[in-house]
């Protein structure tokens, strides 16, 4: 199945947590909703905000809102239900890059373009509450994912660093690439995750 989306590049995109539904984010600030069974576009949305480029999205697990990291350093979160952008959170480092939801509904981290650090977020408070990686000076942070039970964070940049979200502590640093880690992934029950990375490597682990 292949849907044409926008004359604009695509940067990122989602599956709802109903696994029918699909969100779209484009380089010129839209997004939009599709559904694989009618395999069309349902729901066109403009810009939130006038210039303001998109970069990265994640779905919040439960289904009813959906993050963006944005070109001014903000994160925004859209309510779905309520149709419309209901927080605007100032991620600050430049262009946020790369942001994901926890499996408890509760917390998500994002990582910015000029900072080199981890940044993890409250939602029910909307606060940064916790920074990670600031002693690391890790220059290629750009990919992160929680695992299905919300316990572990993997964070890809020279290294793969992982956490556990209880404390926020690192537990696990491993440098199996040559190069820039560019996406993680979690196996069932966190028993095994994956990396990829620039040097055209495939990594996966057993924990």
């Amino acid at each position: 199945m292949c849907i044409r989306d926008s004359k604009e590049a695509l940067v990122s995109c989602g599956v709802h947590p109903i696994n029918t539904l699909g969100v779209v984010a484009s380089r010129d600030g839209t997004f939009s909703f599709h559904d694989f069974n009618k395999k069309e576009k349902i729901l066109s949305c403009g810009q939130l905000d006038e210039d303001l480029m998109l970069r990265s999205l994640d779905i919040h697990p439960d289904g009813l809102l959906v993050g963006f990291g944005a070109s001014d350093g903000t994160v925004r979160i859209w309510g779905v239900n309520e149709g419309y952008q209901v927080a605007v959170l100032p991620a600050t480092g430049g262009v946020v890059k790369e942001i994901a939801f926890s499996q408890n509904g509760v917390h998500f981290a994002s990582i910015s373009e000029n900072e080199n650090v981890v940044r993890i977020w409250d939602l029910r408070n909307q606060e940064n509450i916790k920074v990670l990686l600031q002693d690391e000076n890790d220059t290629q942070l750009s990919s992160l994912t929680f695992d299905s039970s919300g316990q572990y964070l993997a964070v890809g940049g020279s290294k793969l660093y992982m956490f556990n979200t209880k404390q926020w502590d690192i537990f696990s640093r491993v440098q199996s690439h040559s190069d820039r880690i560019t996406s993680l992934s979690f196996g069932k029950e966190s028993k095994n995750y994956a990396s990829v990375s620039l040097d055209r490597h495939l990594v996966v682990y057993s924990s």
